[in-house]
């Protein structure tokens, strides 16, 4: 069970019926307030909080977890202050269930609200005023501005030319500060602006890659775009006039909802088992049209319709749902997606297109969860055929965590499409088995294997290629049963296929072992070390099939190992390292370069009168581990316990640093 509880402003009408209070607040003076942010969620191995207050950086504030299972974080705030923030949940952002105020965060996600002085009238218990306070939070102002020095070397041979050795390549400024002004404008009416101020890179040395002594970039020419800056600071770092970056306006009445967006702010998402509507850039705007709150609910009966009016991907087109829901048993949704080419609203052409779709979501027992959905897609040349059609079932299995399994089918046409959804999940021409299973028979012990199978051509099982992978893992959570905040986390993934042949009704089977990872984490460990994470990722890379040696070919193998510090006083460490090695194919990746590293580090500083700037310091050689030129590991999107980026880096060298402030 999860649960998010923090006061907020829209709290006051939920304490006002049923009179308790869910966050503690302690009033230390007239004008500072601390205030503990709790969340329950037993499972999770790591919550951290994020939010206007401190950049919206998921790594910086983790959360304490007791004994009950119960995170916590405790921060200080100043009367007048709005809180914008989100719980980040084993690295997924998540808005706080538990947050009767939001607004929208510009990703077609919300945000949770905190209004200090709502929090402070409510415990003074003057309901009148908190209220009062909670209507009049106003608009909320936030920024995070960085800027750092980007200094690159070449550890190898120049492309051309004679200049060879650790060789100063280049440095640039970069810098990066988006403006957020979110809040209330009016009755029910929400604003998210985002300002694109500064984001650029300014040239201050680049050698010549022919390996020259004229250097393309001279430290004159550097030291001139630098003198430059204070005549025009803002055109000079970000290279054109500031401009919007995101924008949301959202009205939200009783009967009818309205929220336009424009630029990279998202619409809204819907998906039953396909995302059939994905949460995309708007481009040139769109406009949602959608029920209010009072008919969401007629009786027994619940409803969510959407009009969506939208000039994305250049050009008119609509995304609509309706959702009813039935006693909370069953939900029926009903999609349909057009969209025409054409720049002119009333002239429609011949290449414009249609998907339409129904899902149904029934919920029979507390534990299991049943899903369907059909998908049709035409245009006035399409054929209505399987091809052009995609299906999806989806059951969900859930004992109470002791035991859960998750299976989906799914059949995508090699020309179904969603328009503005993720075609990717209709696996488009391919038939698609997955079954997901995991226990966790003690609080101890967690285990589960994901098994994925996927044939091109359904009606051609015989010949065709099937496409397996067995991924297992298991966990383990010391913390649960001993004095120790201790988690431990390993698994595998192996393929095998049974490759198609079209001379050969009786294929052959091969597999391959593709990855494995192992991360130990250890909290808590004294008032100092605050926590240790390390990771090793293991991946190997296969060329063709080989249907003379039967197996698949040994390209590459990677192996990768970081280490992440938390120490106290906002200072963190990370240091990870990539070893290539070469495989037996003679199409094999010849790496040029072994071994690769990088270490970094950030301090949070106690300059409170220039709001806490966090100083950050990165160097890597042959490898770039760091996550957009910070101090933070990337890992992979599958896994945590494997960095992302295997190959980037290679021949170079990086020295950056840099600040980050926080308004």
């Amino acid at each position: 069970m999860k649960k998010g509880v923090l006061i907020s402003a829209m709290l006051i009408l939920l304490l006002i019926v049923s009179g308790s209070l869910f966050a503690d607040v302690q009033i230390e003076s007239a004008d500072a307030v601390t205030i503990i942010f709790t969340y329950e969620d037993d499972s999770a191995s790591s919550v951290n909080i994020a939010g206007d207050f401190q950049g919206w950086n998921a790594e910086s504030d983790p959360m304490e977890k007791n004994e009950e299972g119960i995170w916590t974080y405790t921060m200080e705030a100043q009367r007048g202050e709005t809180i914008l923030y989100k719980f980040v949940v084993d690295g997924e952002w998540i808005t706080d269930p538990g947050a009767p105020d939001t607004v929208d965060d510009g990703f077609g996600g919300k945000n949770g609200r905190l209004v200090v002085d709502a929090v402070i009238a409510m415990q003074a218990g003057d309901e009148e005023a908190a209220a009062a306070a909670a209507a009049s939070g106003g608009l909320n102002f936030s920024t995070t501005f960085k800027v750092r020095s980007d200094n690159k070397f070449l550890t190898r041979d120049l492309a051309v030319g004679d200049v060879s050795g650790y060789e100063f390549n280049s440095s640039n400024l970069v810098t990066d500060s988006y403006w957020n002004i979110a809040g209330s404008v009016a009755n029910n009416t929400e604003l998210n602006l985002e300002l694109k101020a500064l984001s650029g890179s300014t040239t201050l040395y680049e050698a010549n890659a022919l390996g020259t002594r004229i250097p393309y970039t001279t430290f004159t020419d550097g030291l001139q775009r630098l003198a430059s800056i204070p005549f025009s600071p803002v055109t000079s770092l970000n290279g054109a006039i500031p401009s919007v970056n995101k924008f949301t306006l959202t009205y939200s009445g009783d009967y009818l909802g309205l929220k336009t967006v424009a630029a990279t702010a998202k619409n809204t998402s819907n998906s039953v088992i396909y995302d059939v509507v994905k949460a995309n850039d708007a481009n040139d705007g769109l406009l949602e049209i959608t029920n209010g709150e009072m008919l969401s609910q007629l009786g027994p009966v619940s409803l969510d319709a959407m009009i969506g009016l939208t000039a994305q991907r250049g050009g008119y087109g609509l995304f609509n749902w309706v959702t009813v829901g039935l006693m909370d048993l069953m939900d029926i949704t009903v999609n349909y997606n057009v969209h025409s080419p054409s720049t002119e609203l009333f002239r429609f052409n011949e290449d414009f297109g249609n998907a339409a779709a129904i899902g149904i979501s029934a919920t029979p027992l507390d534990i299991l969860t049943l899903k369907g959905q059909y998908l049709l897609s035409f245009g006035p040349n399409d054929t209505l055929d399987g091809d052009a059609m995609a299906g999806a079932l989806q059951a969900n299995l859930d004992l109470d965590g002791a035991y859960t399994a998750g299976l989906t089918l799914k059949y995508g046409g090699d020309n179904a499409y969603t328009i503005f959804g993720d075609d990717g999940h209709l696996k488009q021409g391919n038939f698609y088995v997955e079954l997901n299973q995991s226990t966790q028979p003690i609080d101890m012990f967690k285990a589960g294997v994901d098994f994925n199978v996927g044939m091109d051509n359904f009606d051609s099982i015989d010949t065709e290629a099937l496409n397996m992978y067995f991924k297992p893992y298991a966990d383990l959570f010391l913390a649960n049963v001993l004095p120790l905040d201790l988690t431990a986390k390993m698994y595998g993934k192996l393929n095998v296929d049974k490759v198609a042949e079209a001379t050969d009704a009786d294929q052959p089977t091969a597999s391959k072992f593709t990855e494995a990872g192992l991360e130990v984490a250890w909290k808590g460990i004294s008032e100092f070390l605050k926590s240790i994470t390390l990771d090793y990722g293991l991946s190997f890379g296969h060329g063709d099939f080989d249907a003379a040696e039967d197996e698949y070919p040994l390209d590459w193998v990677y192996n990768t190992v970081a280490a992440r510090v938390g120490l106290d006083k906002g200072l963190s460490a990370n240091v990870a390292a990539v070893i290539r090695s070469r495989g037996d194919s003679e199409d094999a990746v010849d790496s040029d370069v072994p071994f690769g590293f990088g270490i970094g580090t950030s301090l949070a500083t106690e300059w409170e009168k220039l709001n806490t700037p966090t100083l950050d310091l990165n160097y890597t050689w042959n490898a770039d581990p760091f996550d957009g030129g910070s101090s933070s590991l990337k890992f992979s999107d599958d896994h945590v316990f494997r960095l992302d980026n295997l190959t980037g880096g290679a021949g170079e060298s990086m020295l950056r640093f840099g600040v980050i402030w926080s308004f």
